[in-house]
């Protein structure tokens, strides 16, 4: 791990010193993907506001070098859940010098184990869906993770339907993220043909790519040769990206991965943002469509469809159902001349009113940095909130994947054991030590 991102003794003393209002941001990776992004435009709001929050990951990624090059305090620390196991390490110690702590995704929300006893306010930020909670459900006691945050918020209502059954809804919320406006004077209305839609993303099951290509069998011919459908993103596995490519329809074409600046560019050609998910909280591919003043098209499985009135301010579909997507297309083609224009208005209005930064400032301020601390009660005993499978896996791949000397590899074992007094646990840790940690 490169220097710049280690802790030091000089960090500590740093925060300490710090009198402003010191909050951590802590993030599952730093990958270019929605999540971690829309904790960037948060630190981002904060600083407008005087405060310069603090990143902490245990993932090193190119959005590490982009947030240090903004101005911000990264940490990364590939071991961080055991290390916070250590009260007297120089994380442990760091971590409870700030005000507020706010944990990025349903992944992140297992450290409240580690930190529970840390007199700070702390605020779980949801993205997550169905997907996720298939695993997170079974994998942790979820009742008593989330009933641990001061606060949690989700980025959407439909987010939120997953959130509802673990808590008690008193400090459960809605915190939509904002995005910058790269959109002023640049807004750009197609009338000619043909119609051209974007439909922007990992290639994937979720993602549901393989759900269009069955769905334009059932479009009309005629209504086919109108449009141009442009599939973006880097690709899951081959299957379903050999879908794209080999379908039998001139009107698909297959653009690979692209630069985040190129994909703005293209944007500005299409018409309709498709998403037709089978799992999106809220994705950012619609928010940065609705911000070009674009029409959304959008199965109810994501978090944009609440905000979409359907064939008013876009359309909406069940999720799954080709007939249904079919449908849209068809009657966004022939809806275009007519009521496109107006619809891509409405669109704008919709991210205004919802992601423009200024009111994601305005609710970061309020929902985050003004609110008290709760008075949660402490957290009962208990030997881990983790099945032991989960323990194992967890363990197993952060030493497996992370670039440790033998010294601080042993420095993470010794941690684990001393939590987990078991015989089975020292078994697959002595294991663990021959299989992955003699290698380092």
């Amino acid at each position: 791990m490169k220097k710049i991102y280690k802790l030091s003794n000089k960090d500590l003393k740093s925060i300490k010193s710090n009198h402003s209002h010191r909050v951590l941001l802590i993030s599952h990776e730093m990958s270019q993907t929605g999540a971690p992004r829309a904790l960037v435009y948060m630190a981002l709001v904060m600083r407008k506001r005087g405060i310069e929050p603090v990143f902490l990951s245990d993932q090193y990624g190119p959005l590490a070098k982009e947030i240090s090059d903004l101005g911000f305090k990264v940490v990364i620390e590939p071991l961080m859940n055991y290390v916070l196991s250590d009260k007297n390490s120089l994380l442990y110690l760091y971590v409870s010098q700030f005000d507020t702590i706010v944990f990025n995704t349903i992944v992140c929300s297992p450290l409240i184990i580690k930190m529970d006893s840390i007199p700070v306010k702390k605020v779980l930020w949801l993205h997550e869906g169905s997907m996720s909670y298939e695993h997170y459900d079974v994998a942790y006691d979820l009742n008593i993770i989330y009933n641990r945050f001061d606060y949690i918020y989700c980025v959407g209502d439909y987010s939120k339907s997953f959130a509802e059954k673990y808590v008690d809804g008193k400090n459960l919320g809605i915190l939509y993220y904002g995005i910058p406006d790269l959109a002023e004077g640049l807004q750009k209305i197609k009338k000619e043909e043909p119609i051209k839609f974007i439909i922007a993303g990992t290639i994937c099951k979720r993602k549901a790519q393989d759900l269009l290509i069955k769905s334009l069998f059932l479009v009309s011919e005629n209504i086919r040769e109108r449009i141009e459908i442009n599939v973006v993103g880097e690709p899951i596995g081959s299957r379903i990206v050999e879908e794209v490519k080999d379908s039998p329809f001139s009107c698909v074409k297959y653009l690979g991965p692209m630069e985040h600046d190129e994909l703005m560019k293209l944007y500005l050609d299409m018409d309709y943002i498709l998403c037709p998910s089978l799992d999106d909280p809220m994705p950012i591919v619609c928010t940065e469509g609705m911000m070009f003043s674009k029409v959304v098209m959008v199965s109810e499985a994501t978090g944009t469809a609440s905000l979409i009135k359907n064939g008013e301010t876009g359309y909406r579909f069940p999720a799954g159902d080709e007939k249904a997507l079919a449908k849209a297309i068809e009657s966004a083609v022939l809806d275009y001349s007519d009521k496109y224009h107006e619809m891509g208005m409405r669109s704008r209005v919709i991210f205004e009113e919802n992601f423009a930064m200024a009111k994601f400032e305005d609710s970061v301020y309020r929902k985050i940095i003004e609110v008290p601390k709760s008075d949660i009660p402490n957290m009962p005993a208990k030997r881990s909130l983790l099945s032991e499978k989960e323990e194992f896996r967890i363990v197993k791949n952060a030493i497996k994947n992370s670039r440790l000397t033998r010294k601080e590899a042993y420095y993470i074992l010794k941690l684990y054991l001393a939590e987990h007094r078991y015989k089975s646990h020292k078994i697959v840790m002595k294991y663990i030590w021959y299989r992955w940690i003699k290698k380092v």
